[in-house]
């Protein structure tokens, strides 16, 4: 990968009940700086509510957005389903009520280009937004083979995993 190379990436997304979350989420998406990927959301609610704001926003998004409809309440199983769904090279999952910031998708992608076929997985960090001062949940580890993460920070932040 070349620091011009751009790969198509999808995103997905799975929610259950959390409208007025997602639509945050999807909000900011808009802000990416990236430009060819796409955006799966795999919605497991028992009411319409989730589709009927992502169906509003779907025309003013600058990428594409699938919606699709599970009756199993099921993340891992969400998760497949939006697998199967994705045409991207990479696959990125968000939770449904993250906020990324613009140079999300760059910033993940440099580690594959940096560690190459060694990498299996990126994540990033993750703060505590309903608390002031924005705190970090969670900056970094390494999770091994069965996915047992070891945190690497330094002494002085709360460990709030």
């Amino acid at each position: 990968m070349t620091p011009t190379e751009e790969h198509s990436i999808s995103i997905v997304i799975c929610t259950h009940e959390r409208h007025v979350f997602i639509k945050k989420t999807i909000a900011s998406l808009c802000q990416i700086n990236y430009s060819d990927f796409e955006v799966i959301v795999v919605d497991s609610s028992e009411t319409e509510r989730t589709v009927d704001s992502l169906e509003l926003m779907k025309n003013s998004c600058s990428f594409p957005l699938q919606i699709i409809r599970s009756k199993q309440r099921n993340i891992s199983i969400s998760r497949n389903i939006g697998i199967d769904r994705a045409s991207g090279e990479f696959i990125f999952f968000i939770d449904d009520d993250a906020i990324p910031p613009a140079d999300w998708l760059d910033k993940l992608l440099a580690i594959y280009k940096e560690r190459g076929n060694k990498c299996a997985g990126v994540g990033g960090i993750v703060r505590d937004m309903t608390t002031d001062g924005y705190p970090l949940q969670y900056c970094r580890g390494i999770s091994n083979i069965i996915s047992n993460t070891i945190p690497i920070r330094s002494d002085d932040v709360i460990d709030r995993n």
